[in-house]
């Protein structure tokens, strides 16, 4: 069973979460503070957020990786708006992680010193290395319901734009997951990447990710026209 603390953390538990999680799509949402990882310390967030009542479950510095959990990974944090949709408590788990930094200046841009394990924790629980909304897409209420890697900047009923662009391929990279021989390829989207160009840099047919991919090639994606940054694009 997943640790409900990731190891190494320092624990400073919040006074109010938004109660225990149930379903069972693992999911995270990544956020980030607006302030100036070489000034802030994850501490000083932790204890801002739990006075406004908005708690996550992990603040992370990535500067100095000083990581701080203030709530168990099952029960629900209280860092996102709702309005009659319950953007906060989705999925199980459903963890949020405050990044100190700015949207401005995505953080997978910098050192990332303690993301390894983050990585290494949230996979423990099954979340899936993808983005179903892309990093900076569509706030769409369905999407939002299936796991994986979410941001702030796509959850429903929120107007925030944070982490900004960060790369999917950074955080996937991370923590000491190997992929298994023979386990389907996949490719994750980059920014100003079309599917012809996936496919051809992957040396297969655009035909061949049309059949395997059908989601992408849908209306909302101008039949195979329009991708996002951190949609996963299936190649076997």
């Amino acid at each position: 069973m997943p640790d409900r603390f990731l190891p190494g953390a320092v624990q400073s538990l919040a006074h109010e979460d938004a109660g225990p999680c149930f379903g069972s799509l693992p999911r995270v949402v990544w956020h980030s503070t607006e302030n100036d990882p070489s000034k802030t310390s994850a501490a000083t967030i932790a204890n801002f957020l739990d006075r406004e009542n908005f708690s996550v479950h992990l603040v992370w510095n990535p500067v100095s990786g000083a990581i701080v959990q203030t709530i168990p990974a099952d029960r629900y944090g209280r860092g996102l708006k709702g309005s009659g949709f319950p953007t906060n408590t989705m999925g199980n788990p459903c963890i949020q992680i405050e990044v100190v930094g700015f949207a401005a200046e995505p953080f997978t841009n910098g050192p990332c010193t303690g993301l390894d394990r983050i990585m290494d924790w949230l996979r423990s629980f099954g979340i899936p290395d993808v983005f179903p909304s892309g990093v900076a897409g569509n706030r769409d209420r369905h999407t939002w319901q299936k796991a994986g890697h979410f941001t702030h900047a796509v959850a429903p009923d929120n107007d925030h734009t944070d982490p900004g662009l960060i790369d999917p391929k950074r955080l996937f990279a991370a923590g000491g997951h190997s992929v298994a021989h023979g386990q389907p390829r996949e490719h994750v989207v980059q920014s100003g990447e079309t599917l012809a160009g996936i496919a051809s840099s992957h040396g297969v047919l655009l035909d061949h990710l049309r059949a395997l991919n059908p989601g992408l090639f849908n209306a909302a994606h101008h039949d195979g026209n329009l991708i996002h940054p951190g949609e996963v694009v299936h190649l076997s």
